[in-house]
């Protein structure tokens, strides 16, 4: 079983199964607990959406592992067309594990699970969350949200997170980008470790992937001609090592202030403001 990725996969799902169970369990005692905090309840709600998405995760995982066998399965791509693209979105952002391009997660889910999510989709999907959130914030466990920027907390359209994630972590400050930059690498090089024994052709696509998000780190591509996954590794955690503590901080007072903002907002983040004078004149701002 040890050098089974199937069962290591099951194994996993049936441990997430009890904390599903045990999540809900603890859910049910705070609602009917009167001295329960709002806030509470809500952290609670964030965390089985956390569990819900890792385990639509080991899901896509699993059926990586059975592309070869449809007469099992069916082949994957019919079985990643019937799930909604909102799910399979969440899917690769809890893979990823930071506020991401729709770029980065359409190239990542390709390579990665053989999963096609359009570019062109993600503005109208990211649409459709916010209304629905607007409509009912409890019909789902996570939602597609805007990543929001720590200046002004204004929604950053072009970078999408999950609102299932801390507050802090759906945050984007000076630094943040560069971050998740080298999250991102880490994030992909894990991919690799995962499918380097059960899919060689994939395993190469990756190592491409990972040698792009390598340049800009210094250390981590050698002259060798063989690609040292450890070595990247190395570097990238080295140098959000000298960079992250200083943005986690930032990001968790901002975070402090995001969540002192009213119903959608702290998910949708606030308004952006334009000027009176810049309205005068036609909008003419600089």
């Amino acid at each position: 079983m040890k050098n089974d990725p199937e069962a290591q996969i099951r194994q996993q799902l049936s441990r997430l199964a009890k904390k599903q169970r045990d999540a809900a369990e603890k859910f049910q005692t705070l609602v009917s607990d009167s001295s329960a905090t709002p806030s509470e309840i809500e952290e609670l709600v964030r965390q089985q959406g956390r569990l819900a998405t890792r385990q639509g995760q080991l899901i896509t995982t699993l059926r990586v592992l059975h592309l070869e066998a449809p007469d099992q399965f069916g082949t994957y791509g019919v079985a990643a067309a019937q799930r909604p693209l909102r799910e399979q979105v969440l899917d690769v952002l809890e893979a990823i594990g930071v506020p991401t391009s729709p770029r980065l997660l359409s190239q990542f889910a390709a390579v990665r699970y053989g999963l096609s999510l359009p570019i062109t989709r993600f503005a109208s999907l990211r649409r459709d969350e916010e209304r629905g959130y607007r409509k009912d914030p409890t019909a789902r466990p996570a939602w597609i949200v805007p990543a929001i920027n720590v200046l002004g907390l204004v929604a950053m359209p072009r970078i999408v997170a999950s609102s299932a994630w801390k507050p802090e972590s759906r945050l984007i400050g000076p630094r943040t980008l560069r971050i998740n930059h080298l999250r991102s690498l880490l994030a992909i090089l894990t991919a690799s470790d995962e499918v380097s024994e059960i899919d060689e052709e994939r395993s190469e696509r990756l190592a491409s992937f990972i040698v792009r998000y390598a340049q800009s780190v210094i250390g981590a591509l050698g002259p060798e001609a063989n690609l040292d996954l450890n070595r990247i590794r190395e570097a990238a955690q080295a140098e959000l090592a000298r960079i992250e503590p200083a943005d986690i901080e930032e990001r968790r007072i901002a975070a402090e202030r995001l969540e002192r903002l009213p119903g959608a907002m702290k998910f949708s983040g606030a308004p952006s403001v334009i000027s009176d004078a810049a309205t005068r004149v036609g909008g003419q701002s600089a």
